[in-house]
């Protein structure tokens, strides 16, 4: 999705829904427990979808923030230290992985979206510099 248009919300679902699902999975290792996370927060999504803003973020990251905190209120929620502390080490490289090719996409599409502004002389100005 480009960002620039908002799409219904039953488009985003049927895009993002097996993403989310299996990164969930990674996270908690058990399908009914991520099923129910990545249902609950479609729906949160769902009820707050007017404020969502393609200008300030794309649909991804809104979701990923939204369904990182619904996995973080599960495990805060099982008050088991011991078993979210192992999982946050073995969950940290997947994490940074995610993190950081949704962040790359998106500043990919930012700057191919702003050099399409610029006029050809401002263009290749800026395709030297950088």
């Amino acid at each position: 999705m480009s960002g620039e248009i908002k799409a219904s919300f039953e488009e985003y679902f049927q895009t993002y829904y097996q993403q989310a699902f299996k990164y969930t999975m990674k996270k908690v290792s058990n399908i009914s427990i991520a099923e129910d996370i990545t249902m609950d927060t479609f729906i949160a999504c769902y009820h707050r979808f007017d404020t969502f803003d393609p200008q300030k973020a794309t649909f991804a990251t809104w979701l990923y923030v939204a369904l990182n905190n619904k996995i973080k209120n599960y495990y805060r929620d099982k008050k088991d230290n011991d078993s979210l502390e192992d999982h946050c080490e073995l969950a940290v490289e997947h994490d940074d992985d995610m993190i950081k090719s949704i962040y790359l996409s998106e500043m990919r599409s930012a700057l191919a979206f702003a050099l399409e502004t610029l006029n050809d002389t401002q263009k290749q100005i800026v395709i030297k510099k950088y």
